[in-house]
């Protein structure tokens, strides 16, 4: 056997295992990337199925329920879906406020009625939804209309402030 001919083959062979593994490393990084992108886009699907409501384009904001019944001094769960059609930067957080009025028409003060949940960044062009509290102290019985506002504003009177500011309707009915 030509001992010549036998060393070519080895280099021969060093070079394709190379150009294979170099292949496979270029492969193994692209389909990890596909899936890191995918599961990103699976994770926020699956957050947004469990909400009951969704906000669009044309109602940016968007309660569970229209009307809510609270006893005085207590708390109760409201589900809120916002839609970002520009409203807000992608890298800044969107918060919950209440601003709510009673049956003559006074506004309340804040911390009579108010809503908590954790802000949240809000992509363009789709919609994030929010698990909040509304709570209730010292709030007299009867029918309060509010607005649930959705603001990149630190504080309730930045936000009704903020022209880029969305809102919904909600009637909280406190009873005894």
């Amino acid at each position: 056997m030509n001992k010549k001919a036998s060393m070519e083959l080895g280099v021969n062979a060093i070079i394709v295992l190379i150009i294979a593994l170099a292949i496979l490393g270029l492969t193994m990084s692209f389909v990890t990337t596909l899936f890191r992108k995918g599961q990103e886009q699976v994770g926020s699907i699956i957050a947004n199925v469990n909400m009951p409501v969704r906000a669009d384009s044309s109602e940016p904001l968007k309660c569970e329920m229209r009307e809510l019944t609270i006893k005085p001094s207590s708390k109760t769960q409201l589900r809120v879906s916002v839609y970002n059609s520009g409203n807000f930067a992608a890298d800044t957080d969107a918060r919950l406020f209440l601003d709510c009025y009673d049956e003559e028409g006074t506004a309340v003060q804040e911390s009579t009625l108010r809503i908590g949940a954790p802000p949240q960044k809000i992509p363009l062009s789709t919609d994030v939804g929010y698990g909040a509290i509304v709570i209730s102290k010292d709030a007299g019985a009867m029918i309060y209309t509010c607005r649930v506002l959705a603001s990149s504003a630190a504080d309730l009177t930045g936000a009704l402030a903020d022209t880029s500011a969305v809102s919904g309707q909600v009637y909280i009915t406190v009873r005894s």
